[in-house]
């Protein structure tokens, strides 16, 4: 039986795992633990990581807020008493 794979989950490792290398690259430049990138493609790779990774720069939410407030109904003591209100507020609104 042939093994099916999700199209979009096989791209969004794909993307998860080129931007991940792309950050170790950076950070390997970073510190000089390896090859030292120009900056064409230093500028190349944050290009890159804009596109994929979000910013977390400070964003302003505005709009109108509601809120709604429900009022619980009051504990009855015992069945019988919940059948007989139940019954009360069903004649009331017929």
């Amino acid at each position: 039986m042939a093994t099916r794979y999700n199209k979009k989950h096989l791209d969004l490792s794909r993307e998860k795992i080129q931007t991940s290398q792309l950050i170790n690259r950076l950070q390997k430049n970073g510190l000089a633990q390896e090859e030292f990138l120009t900056q064409g493609q230093i500028r190349s790779i944050e290009i890159l990581l804009k596109k994929s990774v979000p910013d977390l720069s400070a964003t302003e939410i505005t709009g109108d807020t509601v809120s709604y407030v429900v009022k619980a109904p009051d504990v009855m003591p015992d069945a019988a008493s919940w059948e007989l209100e139940a019954k009360d507020q069903g004649k009331a609104k017929h």
